[in-house]
């Protein structure tokens, strides 16, 4: 998904700079320019930004699956090890695992 952004982003980069200053170099498109350069930085900029964020959410989200696997194999050998410990050894026979 964040390629596909930053594409999105890279494809409208060129577009535009494709089409060069098209609003003319007379009063009327000075003032578009004012009102649009920034805005237009500023966009595409926030794309590439998005992509960014999404690699990293992606990122932290796998970081915290790995850490919740194995504090639930954690509490699986914990529990395993307590219920082993808990069972009655002293009848001489031997009970299946439990595994």
């Amino acid at each position: 998904m964040a390629a596909k952004i930053r594409s999105v982003g890279t494809a409208l980069e060129g577009r535009l700079s494709g089409l060069g200053p098209c609003w003319g170099d007379d009063e009327n498109g000075r003032q578009f320019l004012e009102q649009y350069a920034d805005p237009s930085r500023r966009l595409i900029r926030g794309i590439a930004v998005t992509g960014e964020v999404l690699d990293s959410t992606v990122d932290g989200i796998q970081t915290m699956a790995e850490g919740f696997q194995r504090t639930e194999d954690q509490n699986v050998e914990a529990a395993h090890s307590i219920t082993t410990a808990a069972e009655p050894s002293n009848t001489g026979t031997t009970r299946p695992s439990r595994h």
